[in-house]
């Protein structure tokens, strides 16, 4: 029993290791005026489905949702991101203005612009749920489909009431 249930495990490692060998994973350096991006892609970006997840924090990387890159596919391309400052990214100044909501949304602009992307879908955990409401409120054209996970308060007003009474 145990050689039979050790020949199936075997074989499912070698069908996912297959699988996910498949997806192509590429790693780009994205720059703006005051940052430097670190952007990773799993899948075909011309599949005409792009996911973006932003990740929570604020000060996390994005190296606990690299996972979702198994979600890609012929389908579906799976892109996530280090924040500026944050992980792999850099920001030049490291003045509070640097890290405004302004300048997350111009952030997830210059991903969107930048890799030649039309519209997407977003995936957002805990913190990177409050930045997919300040993108939305600028650029909601640019998105297909959202999906929250963890999120703070479910509109950008209530997230600048509750941030005006933490200061």
């Amino acid at each position: 029993m145990r050689s039979i249930a050790f020949n199936i495990m075997a074989m499912l490692f070698v069908i996912v290791f297959q699988l996910s060998a498949q997806v192509k994973i590429e790693e780009r350096f994205l720059e703006s005026e005051d940052a430097k991006i670190y952007v990773r892609i799993a899948g075909d970006l011309k599949c005409g489905n792009v996911l973006l997840a932003i990740n929570g924090g604020p000060g996390l990387s994005s190296r606990y949702m690299e996972n979702l890159s198994e979600l890609a596919g012929e389908k579906l391309a799976v892109i996530t991101y280090d924040q500026r400052g944050l992980g792999r990214s850099t920001v030049n100044n490291l003045e509070v203005s640097s890290f405004g909501f302004e300048q997350y949304v111009i952030d997830i602009e210059l991903i969107r612009k930048s890799l030649g992307i039309d519209k997407f879908h977003i995936f957002g955990h805990s913190w990177g749920g409050i930045l997919t409401f300040a993108y939305l409120e600028k650029h909601s054209e640019n998105v297909i489909s959202v999906v929250l996970m963890g999120n703070g308060p479910l509109e950008y007003a209530g997230l600048l009431k509750a941030m005006g009474r933490v200061r």
